[in-house]
């Protein structure tokens, strides 16, 4: 079964943390965590761009898990996109990221991560693969936060 979790936050107000928050996400700001490594480090959010997820587990093992961009939408005021786990990934599924403006001029950052453990490991040990999934939602938190400059 697919296990989904969910976080939305306000990271500031106004369009300047807009701005701001927009480039964070667009430079890949989440995964600024110090477990984490993107290689090729992406560029851009285009649909199509590829990369690998580095994740250091347990202080000692890595696992590589590479993604691609597969949804892109942005206006004035959002932008969101997502990426899809491909073959070689601990996990089937998708992971949605958003920036948006909010009528109150709210800054709301959320991601949705939607996801099953298809590798041995990972279905062998999946309440640690949940773990991991939590402890990447709230590390996006904090990366988001402090690439904004709301620590």
């Amino acid at each position: 079964d697919f296990a989904e979790t969910r976080v939305r936050t306000v990271e500031g107000r106004g369009g300047s943390t807009f701005a701001r928050a927009r480039a964070a996400l667009e430079r890949w700001a989440m995964y600024e965590q110090s477990w984490l490594r993107l290689t090729p480090r992406p560029t851009s959010t285009e649909v199509g761009v590829t990369t690998v997820v580095a994740a250091r587990h347990l202080h000692a093992a890595w696992s590589w898990n590479p993604v691609r961009v597969v949804w892109r939408e942005a206006s004035p005021g959002r932008v969101a996109f997502a990426v899809a786990a491909l073959p070689g990934h601990a996990e089937a599924g998708e992971e949605r990221f958003s920036i948006a403006l909010e009528p109150g001029g709210g800054v709301l950052f959320e991601m949705k991560v939607h996801s099953r453990p298809v590798a041995p490991l990972a279905r062998l040990v999946e309440p640690y693969a949940r773990s991991v999934q939590r402890k990447f939602a709230d590390g996006a938190i904090a990366a988001m936060r402090k690439a904004v400059g709301l620590r």
